[in-house]
């Protein structure tokens, strides 16, 4: 399949860009200058599909390429191949959850535990503030090496509870010391080396009491 790409200027969505990759340099304590991720506008769903390689939910509007490229739908085009409501701050979340994965990648060289990456982007992106708040962690340790519209419920909330309990520079820590992890197995002894914690559903639920 050939696709045709070409460059174009949007002030508000470089000012986005630039903004989101500086935050996270900060939080992540890692100078990301040199080779950052280019950002690619999707125009519509029929083109996120041959893009990704298979057929999307109406939820999914962005995705990042390994620590080269973010995949994302125009901005133009937000409400109308999506279910989501085009706001510049939800836009904003969006490219900065997505950055956020690249970060994490670098410094880990893997994407697992899914349940950590996806929860660090939920949460540094400031997505949690337009969920839920969870009762009880019960679906998280589900997610090592798989992602679907579950964890989200649970991820960022968790990462959350480890900043607001142990603080940032414990979580980055842990976020370090997970570099190459293969398994759960191995990364609950992460956990366990860094927070003193079993990981398991009942350790968690308690420091949520």
């Amino acid at each position: 399949m050939i696709f045709k790409i070409q460059t174009f200027e949007d002030p508000i969505l470089e000012k986005l860009y630039n903004q989101a990759l500086e935050e996270l340099r900060e939080f992540f304590q890692f100078r990301w200058e040199k080779n950052t991720p280019k950002l690619i506008v999707v125009e519509d769903r029929n083109t996120i599909n041959a893009v990704y390689g298979k057929p999307t939910e109406n939820w999914m509007v962005a995705w990042a390429e390994d620590t080269r490229n973010i995949f994302i739908l125009s901005r133009e085009n937000y409400e109308k191949y999506s279910s989501h409501k085009y706001s510049e701050d939800e836009f904003y979340k969006l490219i900065k959850h997505e950055l956020s994965h690249m970060f994490y990648k670098l410094i880990t060289f893997t994407d697992k535990p899914r349940w950590v990456n996806e929860g660090i982007s939920t949460y540094i992106s400031g997505q949690l503030d337009s969920t839920k708040p969870i009762q009880e962690f019960k679906v998280f340790l589900n997610y090592f090496d798989k992602t679907d519209a579950e964890l989200y419920k649970e991820s960022g909330y968790l990462i959350k509870l480890l900043t607001d309990k142990f603080g940032k520079d414990k979580l980055s820590t842990f976020i370090k010391s997970l570099k190459g992890v293969k398994d759960q197995e191995s990364a609950s002894k992460v956990f366990f080396d860094t927070f003193g914690l079993e990981l398991t559903y009942a350790e968690l639920n308690k420091l949520l009491s």
